[in-house]
């Protein structure tokens, strides 16, 4: 029988030497050499959590200690650092769910975290989750606290002085109609939930992907629905049921902004507001109507149902001056598509979040209302409210999270497909 011995570092390490000494090499010679391998033996790796993470899609940070947060992951759990991210901990091994959409704490009891499960983001590796789980001991601990049927959950929002009052926005199953979409609120932290904007077109729900509190007043919210449907042989890019939404009462009744904005088939809105001017809010909306106006909209409707699509218009980027009364386009979509190929060109710089299904991320700056961020597969920001745009930095791919120190601008966490 031949066996086969599998040779240690260390026990290479005492042969290579055997080997060397038996060669005439003079003996500062036969040290360098021995030194040098030695080092080129050692291989510096990154430990993580990278690629055992995947795509990361939400950071929930605690912002009286910024060393201590969470980073929410598509399919690898959640990561908790105490340490600036020196070191992580995965705290959601345990659980029965994996894929997560949304990752939120209590700044007023920042050991109470809520996580979304379900990937909000539309790719063919989506997954559904199974509603909300709460922690109040920082992740050591888990309980399901509802919504089983919300598929996927795209943000979760927390009121900043009381930890049980929360807002949900559940954009449903990926790939079918289920009834269980829209913005749901809890006042005892998790154990009852109410649907408070109900969206409904021709009879279906309509899922909401976005919300957004005001910094200064918690009963300011605003909401993004999503009318999305995916199919095997189409993206079905949105719908008539896609809109931005306000409410003043604590998110108890919503009513639909549009005085600005574009109508007809819209797809994913992200929403950001400014926390230096609550009254500036930004709007990323993907305009699913054709590219061509010679197309009406029942048509593309039609042709994007079989599959079919003409070219639609792209990501718009809105702002609102006075609380969403009004709207503005800042930012149009590239002039030339196929030249910005997600990265970079068009008119200013601006590329949109292509494709916009799979991020649909804005963030400003909370010191400089007109400092913004646009998540794509490059990382786009304007410094102007939208007149120029350029890149921040190169690193990174498919940017899904980005958080902002509210004390320090220059302190930025941001993530993507390959880490964070």
């Amino acid at each position: 029988m031949h066996v086969r011995q599998r040779l240690t570092p260390g026990l290479c390490l005492v042969l290579a030497l055997i080997g060397w000494a038996t060669i005439p090499i003079p003996a500062q010679t036969q040290q360098s050499t021995a030194v040098s391998a030695l080092f080129e033996a050692v291989r510096f790796r990154e430990i993580g959590p990278t690629a055992q993470g995947g795509r990361y899609v939400d950071f929930a940070v605690v912002e009286s200690d910024p060393r201590t947060f969470y980073a929410a992951t598509a399919t690898g759990g959640l990561w908790k650092t105490e340490n600036h991210g020196i070191s992580f901990t995965p705290v959601f091994d345990n659980q029965p769910d994996f894929a997560i959409g949304a990752v939120a704490l209590a700044q007023s009891r920042p050991d109470t975290v809520y996580v979304g499960t379900g990937e909000a983001n539309n790719s063919r590796s989506t997954y559904d989750g199974n509603g909300v789980y709460k922690s109040t001991d920082g992740g050591k601990t888990w309980t399901h606290v509802g919504l089983p049927n919300a598929g996927r959950i795209g943000r979760i929002v927390v009121h900043p002085k009381n930890p049980d009052i929360v807002y949900v926005a559940a954009s449903g199953k990926l790939y079918s109609e289920n009834p269980d979409r829209g913005v749901y609120k809890s006042t005892d932290g998790g154990k009852t939930w109410k649907k408070t904007l109900d969206h409904k077109v021709d009879g279906r729900e309509i899922g909401a992907i976005d919300i957004a509190m005001d910094p200064s007043n918690p009963n300011v919210l605003y909401a993004a629905t999503y009318d999305k449907v995916r199919r095997q042989w189409t993206f079905g890019e949105g719908g008539p049921g896609s809109g931005l939404w306000k409410s003043t009462d604590g998110g108890n009744t919503w009513r639909q902004l549009t005085n600005g904005l574009p109508t007809g088939l819209l797809g994913r809105i992200g929403i950001s507001i400014a926390r230096s001017n609550p009254k500036i809010v930004y709007a990323v909306i993907e305009n699913a109507n054709a590219r061509d106006p010679k197309v009406s909209p029942e048509e593309r409707r039609k042709r994007m149902a079989e599959g079919f699509g003409d070219g639609s218009i792209g990501d718009e980027l809105y702002r609102s001056d006075d609380a969403g009364a009004t709207w503005r386009k800042v930012a149009p979509p590239p002039e030339d598509p196929a030249a910005a190929g997600g990265r970079g060109g068009g008119r200013g710089g601006w590329t949109g979040g292509n494709p916009p299904y799979w991020y649909g991320q804005i963030r400003v700056d909370p010191n400089d209302p007109d400092h913004v961020y646009l998540l794509s597969v490059g990382m786009t920001h304007t410094t102007d409210g939208g007149k120029t745009w350029s890149s921040p930095w190169g690193f990174g791919g498919d940017h899904h999270a980005l958080w902002i120190n509210p004390r320090d601008s220059k302190h930025i966490i941001n993530g993507h497909d390959h880490g964070m």
